[in-house]
């Protein structure tokens, strides 16, 4: 149940030495923008999709 990918998300906050409620409210922020992202571009949330563009912007980074 869930989302893997908002799991890792929160996981990695968590080592970064954040507390629970401050990543718990960082997630909250990139489900916004996730929301925000499909809300302006008419498109409904694919949890495949998101993941797919989050790896290929993670490579980008690396």
């Amino acid at each position: 149940r869930g989302s893997g990918w908002a799991r890792q998300f929160y996981d990695t906050q968590r080592a970064r030495g954040k507390g629970h409620h401050a990543a718990l409210r960082a997630l909250g922020n990139r489900w916004l923008e996730v929301l925000w992202h499909c809300l302006t571009r008419g498109v409904t949330y694919d949890d495949n999709t998101h993941v797919a563009n989050r790896n290929r912007a993670l490579r980008k980074a690396a």
